[in-house]
């Protein structure tokens, strides 16, 4: 271990200032002046723990101990930003390094352009290589190119492409993916078309930036048709690949097609992940067909793969509210928490399956959201009207009707006793205050005093 390293990262990342001074003792000082390359092994040191800051803070200890600090260690720390993603940082050091009268170099350079967030700092570095008398290589344009490509700015990814003297399979990969990232598909399947011409053959992660680009614009067959191609080059298609294609049939809603990729991935000795599992479900549940999405839920849970609440939300069949009671339940047992959407989509259930008495019992919990109240007031109101015109009914028939009614009102208040006195407090706070859904002024306080009235009888 370098001299002095241990003890710096037992600090940790929030040591300030002058804890680095104490620990980087005068002992240390020396063995670096006499050799700076022990200075370097620090700093690296310090990147791969991601301690940019605490880099940053030695870098400065050797200044002001006369160590003589070179290109290498102001290398180490913008590597050690660019692994923090402290970009701000990085420049700041680079921008520094004509005042320490340290002349930057490539390294330096594409670490600053690689540690970029914003494709405009990106560029603006990368650009400013020549004026230093540093010729911008392949790492510097693919490093600004993928600052590009997460800003979503494909046009200028492509533009970088062209200016390229010479660029190698990385760099036309995340053209592609800049394409992919804004769904411009056939700019990036002329890309991957014309890389052989170029001597330069497309790789698995070429293909998967492409498909990519397909599922984005909405093209499954055009991605059906990359995992074809890739067959006949003899490129094996990965997890990554077939799981962009199921995306791409979920999309569009062509869950038969979809399923038969899921079935064709152990023939290619891939195993289906959460991702591809979870890209089935929603394909299915596009298709109203909820008892194949409940089977691929069972079957993450019986291969240990965590599903998430998308999941089981896209698992969760509306008309059939046993089930998605079921599952909202058991969501805690899988360590999620209740999505609020999770909670509409069962709140939904129970109103459509005429069930506003198990909607009362979820508006009663603690961990709901405001958007649930009003779905159940919702279904409240819809029972109280078809009761009221039940009576209005029953009155112009005959008194044996009246009492049937005014037994079916009994039994509403026997539901709501059913639940405690917090409960139902509970829940007439929520329904005062959430968003009225469009079927009158004040329904939502008059079915509270509903709620509070049978909690408070008199």
């Amino acid at each position: 271990t370098a001299p002095g390293l241990r003890r710096l990262l037992e600090l940790g990342p929030g040591a300030s200032g002058e804890q680095v001074s104490r620990e980087v003792a005068p002992k240390v000082i020396l063995q670096w002046r006499a050799a700076p390359k022990l200075a370097t092994l620090v700093l690296s040191g310090l990147g791969k723990n991601q301690l940019s800051d605490m880099a940053g803070q030695v870098l400065e200890v050797m200044r002001d101990g006369r160590v003589e600090v070179n290109v290498y260690h102001y290398n180490a720390v913008m590597s050690a930003c660019e692994k923090g993603g402290r970009w701000q940082q990085a420049l700041g050091v680079l921008a520094s390094m004509p005042q320490r009268s340290v002349a930057a170099d490539r390294v330096s350079f594409n670490a600053a352009i690689s540690a970029c967030e914003r494709w405009q700092r990106a560029l603006g570095a990368l650009f400013a290589m020549p004026g230093n008398v540093v010729e911008p290589d392949v790492i510097s344009y693919n490093a600004a190119m993928s600052a590009c490509v997460k800003a979503g700015q494909w046009q200028l990814a492509l533009g970088l492409l062209s200016l390229m003297p010479l660029f190698d399979r990385i760099s036309c990969s995340i053209a592609i993916s800049a394409c992919a990232s804004a769904a411009q598909w056939k700019p990036a399947l002329e890309l991957l078309k014309n890389m052989p011409e170029l001597r330069i053959f497309p790789n698995v992660i070429s293909y998967s930036a492409a498909i990519t680009s397909c599922e984005k614009g909405g093209q499954w067959q055009v991605a059906l048709g990359q995992l074809d191609f890739m067959t006949a080059r003899n490129v094996a298609a990965d997890r990554i690949n077939y799981n962009a294609a199921i995306s791409s049939c979920e999309r569009c809603g062509q869950w038969q097609v979809a399923l038969g990729l899921l079935s064709k991935m152990p023939q290619s000795r891939l195993l289906p992940n959460e991702v591809s599992f979870s890209a089935a479900i929603s394909a299915t549940n596009r298709g109203q067909q909820w008892p194949l999405a409940l089977h691929f839920l069972r079957t993450m849970t019986r291969r240990a793969l965590v599903a998430n609440s998308i999941s089981y939300l896209a698992a969760m069949p509306t008309p059939e509210w046993r089930v998605s009671l079921a599952l909202l339940q058991e969501m805690p047992l899988a360590r999620l928490s209740h999505d609020p959407i999770c909670l509409q989509a069962a709140v939904l259930a129970c109103e459509r399956g005429q069930h506003w008495q198990r909607s009362l019992n979820l508006l009663a919990g603690d961990d709901l959201s405001f958007d649930c109240p009003s779905t159940v007031a919702e279904a409240l109101h819809n029972d109280n009207n078809k009761h009221n015109n039940n009576n209005n009914h029953n009155n112009n028939n005959n008194n044996t009707d009246n009492n049937n009614s005014n037994n079916n009102n009994n039994n509403d208040d026997d539901t709501m006793s059913s639940l405690s006195v917090e409960q139902l407090v509970h829940a007439a706070w929520k329904l005062a205050r959430s968003p009225d859904v469009g079927w009158g002024l004040g329904a939502h306080e008059r079915l509270a005093r509903r709620i509070a009235a049978a909690a408070m009888p008199l």
